[in-house]
């Protein structure tokens, strides 16, 4: 859309492996993480607790709300229970023009 001013981001949150899965919600209930997540300008699309690995979370977000995302994401305490010291945020690659055709993005092989 030409006017859309959202990106979509991959939040991925790797649990600490010392703590029980019920340990940890315990954790971010407590902290008020389930509270107050997702900041405001964010919008839940997915949440997936992945076995073995923690969280990958897919927000929505205004662009220019991307720093507040961030600045909440890198508070103390409530991520305490999430093994990395810095949760990683992923943007996915560009998408292809909707102008561009099967055959102007081809490559031919001589």
């Amino acid at each position: 859309m030409a006017g859309d001013t959202h990106v979509l981001l991959t939040v991925l949150l790797h649990h600490d492996q010392s703590k029980t899965l019920d340990e940890i919600m315990a954790h971010l209930r407590k902290t008020g993480f389930y509270r107050d997540f997702p900041p405001e300008g964010s919008e839940l699309v997915s949440w997936v607790v992945a076995m073995s690995y923690g969280f990958i979370i897919q927000l929505r977000v205004e662009a220019d709300k991307i720093r507040s995302l961030n600045r909440y994401m890198e508070r103390p305490g409530a991520l305490s229970a999430i093994r990395s010291s810095r949760p990683t945020i992923s943007r996915p690659s560009p998408r292809p023009s909707s102008r561009s055709t099967p055959s102007t993005t081809r490559r031919t092989h001589s």
